[in-house]
């Protein structure tokens, strides 16, 4: 057996008059559309992981996905994030010719709770000003599905598809959203494999998504090694402080049990693997662009500043002789590399897709890139 996946972010529709200027003359309805849709017909996933999408999107993309040759069809679920205007959530598409869909959950995250102000009036009748913290909101998500191959053994691909928290000053609930969500994937895993009595250790379990993390990142280590220890936080430097953490999330009545104590963050798998980092030995050196107007020193006012990250990965955890065969980014025509980066209009959304195939044995169909304007490699 041999299977695909893609985990891209394929940025809100709303997003393009506010967190991306760059696409306001490149809007969904006019190019990113057809842009978004080309690409992932070029990656052939047939597993696909979408984030930052609104419903609308959704069903564009998956009747764009439909080939008449092939007599392809697709099917989806989506979750949207709650209280959010943009409408935007994460969903996860499935070619159904392959893959029947045995089970789907859902999972909110912990968004870090704001400070407000209650007037606390005492026994003389003077009211006075308190901090307080509210019960945390809960808007990112994670979306979970047990697709089992029509053509095979039977034994289940299980994925998670998340969007975490994007405050760049936030690493600490970015760590308590990623360990909420392997909590609930092996929660959804367990149920799965004993509903279809597979053991647990032979299902396929892939987990995608944009993480707002960097390679080598507290987030990025906790997926792959289990766990972040407040030694580890220390020794970094970190702005996390686990106590005040712990103290924030007792006030707001939230429970943390088996994911978050005075020894730090756990992720309940172990040895997930980065696909990217694993086929070619170091992560992309982007995976998102960001480009938009920056007040900086200039006699000529703000002008256009290009930042580059990488926060966009498929881990996987081997299963049943799972292998990763290849791992690339798409669309491949415009990936250069760092110092050519394309103009973000080019693109159908300001990510680009992480695209992986799995198999038993064999080679993967997937090639090496080459920036297009310099020639440079790109891994």
């Amino acid at each position: 057996m041999i299977f695909k996946a893609a985990s891209y972010n394929v940025m809100a529709a709303s997003a393009e008059y506010t967190t991306v200027p760059a696409f306001r003359e490149n809007q969904w309805e006019d190019t990113r559309r057809e842009l978004v849709i080309q690409t992932l017909r070029d990656a052939g996933a047939d597993i696909i992981c979408l984030q930052e999408v609104t419903r609308a999107q959704l069903a564009d993309v998956v009747g764009g996905l439909k080939n008449d040759e092939q007599e392809r069809e697709f099917g989806s679920l989506f979750e949207a994030r709650k209280g959010k205007q943009l409408g935007d959530g994460c969903a996860i598409i499935w070619d159904t010719k392959k893959y029947e869909k045995l089970e789907s959950s859902t999972k909110y995250l912990f968004d870090p709770p704001k400070r407000v102000m209650r007037g606390v009036m005492d026994r003389n009748g003077v009211t006075t000003q308190q901090l307080v913290w509210p019960r945390t909101a809960e808007e990112n998500v994670v979306v979970m599905a047990a697709l089992r191959p029509w053509f095979n053994t039977g034994v289940p691909i299980l994925v998670a598809n998340t969007h975490l928290l994007f405050n760049p000053d936030r690493e600490d609930y970015r760590l308590l959203q990623l360990a909420v969500a392997g909590k609930a994937f092996e929660g959804f895993s367990k149920r799965v494999v004993h509903t279809e009595r597979h053991p647990l250790k032979n299902a396929h379990k892939v987990f995608c998504g944009d993480f707002n993390a960097y390679p080598k990142s507290h987030v990025y280590n906790l997926i792959q090694k289990g766990s972040v220890t407040t030694e580890d936080l220390t020794r970094t430097n970190s702005k996390v402080k686990v106590q005040t953490l712990l103290e924030q999330l007792a006030s707001a009545g939230v429970s943390v049990d088996g994911i978050l104590d005075e020894g730090g963050f756990t992720f309940p798998f172990k040895d997930f693997k980065s696909a990217y980092s694993t086929r070619h030995g170091e992560e992309p050196s982007y995976t998102t662009v960001v480009e938009g107007l920056k007040n900086v020193d200039n006699k000529d006012g703000p002008r256009l500043k290009k930042e580059l990250h990488t926060t966009d990965y498929i881990f996987y955890l081997d299963g049943s002789g799972m292998q990763l065969l290849e791992c690339s980014l798409f669309p491949p025509n415009l990936q250069m590399c760092q110092d050519c980066t394309p103009p973000v209009p080019m693109l159908g959304s300001d990510h680009l897709a992480v695209v992986a195939e799995f198999g038993e044995n064999g080679t993967g169909v997937l090639s090496g890139l080459s920036c297009r304007r310099c020639g440079r490699v790109v891994v």
